[in-house]
């Protein structure tokens, strides 16, 4: 699984991280998770989370080490 960063596209409020086998499989778990429609949602890559293939799994030092999901990856 693959890590990516998703957020509204015109928005920069909420961002979520959410895992998938594809983009488009990112795309439309983080347009559920932030309430949005799918054409509504923007993803990028967060190659440094991928090791941990879940959120859960993800120590926050790490995150926090590798910036914002927000700043991440220009997002």
């Amino acid at each position: 699984m693959k890590a990516y960063c998703c957020k509204e596209r015109d928005g920069d409020e909420y961002a979520v991280i959410v895992y998938g086998k594809t983009r488009g499989q990112a795309k439309r778990e983080g347009a559920s998770e932030l309430d949005i429609d799918f054409l509504d949602a923007n993803v990028s890559r967060l190659p440094w989370a991928d090791e941990y293939g879940s959120i859960n799994n993800l120590p926050l030092k790490v995150y926090f080490e590798n910036g914002s999901a927000a700043s991440a990856e220009g997002v």
